[in-house]
């Protein structure tokens, strides 16, 4: 999917705009699929579409790209809050 949204970019403003549309919601509703390389695609895309220059274009694809940012900090703070509140045998006092 990913790779037909960067495929698409060149396309007309209606499509770029549903593409951006789109990428929040695929983030959040398959964050734990989008690691790795499918992470960096759906941020290249909006890298992509940011460089439009169609200023709507433009200025839809950095709040998209700073809500995406923002989406995957987010889940690192989380995951990380998670593995601090599992303790570790290390923790444990022998008796």
């Amino acid at each position: 999917m990913l790779e037909a949204f960067r495929e698409a970019t060149p396309a007309g403003l209606d499509v770029q705009l549903k593409i951006l549309q789109a990428l929040p919601s695929l983030l959040q509703n398959y964050a734990d699929d989008l690691k790795g390389d499918l992470l960096a695609a759906a941020l290249n895309i909006c890298t992509i579409l940011q460089a439009s220059k169609n200023g709507i274009v433009n200025n839809t694809a950095a709040a998209t790209l700073q809500q995406l940012v923002v989406s995957v900090f987010d889940k690192v703070v989380a995951e990380d809050s998670e593995s601090s509140e599992i303790p570790s045998i290390a923790k444990f006092d022998k008796v």
